[in-house]
């Protein structure tokens, strides 16, 4: 969740499941360049843009058209593609390290096309940390917000969609707040708690509380 960790950020709502099912007709191509520059002034920028090309399997067709996801009638188009820029910089003084990450995402799947963005900005504090047995526990505290909104068209629910619609809401908005502990170098722990508001005039109680722990090795 750190600020620009990985190029194609955090909008989950996009991340799609790969055809494991040994050999398939249906493989993805994917293209992609970022790009990162450091300054003396210690301010760090990444920058990365991708583009995936494919076509939709039986099974993803099937899916997509299951009235309960809400997501419309689709055509007899098999393609699908992604397309993606994430841009992320920050900033490290004595005090912490003050990071922005900004992405934006589109996604079509026949007729069916998603837009989603996010903004995040963040603060991680440094601490000299505790030193036991040779290992410095708690060098560091990062809090962040992050807002990212997702846009369903192509005839499914949006925010103006009748209350009786088979899905109470396909578009999302979401505010995240999250605190992330380094407890040691390869291990941190995080707690994070989002508030999820949907389209269509509902409000269902679906907001989530998240503890991670996470162990490098």
């Amino acid at each position: 969740m750190n600020a620009g960790d990985y190029y194609k950020g955090y909008i989950q709502v996009l991340q799609d499941h790969e055809d494991n099912d040994g050999p398939s007709h249906h493989k993805d191509m994917e293209l992609g360049l970022g790009c990162t520059q450091d300054f003396e002034n210690g301010f760090k920028t990444r920058a990365a843009i991708w583009y995936r090309y494919g076509k939709l399997s039986h099974d993803q067709k099937q899916a997509l058209r299951d009235a309960r996801l809400g997501l419309g009638n689709l055509n007899s188009s098999s393609k699908k593609r992604r397309l993606g820029a994430v841009f992320a910089t920050d900033y490290t003084s004595d005090f912490g390290v003050l990071g922005l990450q900004a992405e934006w995402h589109d996604a079509k799947d026949a007729n069916l096309d998603r837009r989603a963005w996010a903004f995040q900005p963040s603060f991680k504090f440094l601490f000299d940390g505790t030193l036991y047995q040779e290992r410095r526990f708690f060098n560091s505290l990062e809090l962040l917000y992050r807002f990212s909104s997702l846009r369903v068209f192509g005839g499914a629910p949006s925010w103006s969609t009748p209350p009786d619609s088979a899905l109470a809401a396909a578009d999302l908005r979401m505010h995240t707040f999250a605190a992330i502990l380094e407890v040691t170098y390869n291990v941190k722990l995080s707690a994070e708690y989002t508030v999820v508001e949907e389209g269509a005039d509902h409000s269902i109680d679906n907001n989530e509380f998240l503890l991670h722990l996470g162990i490098d090795f």
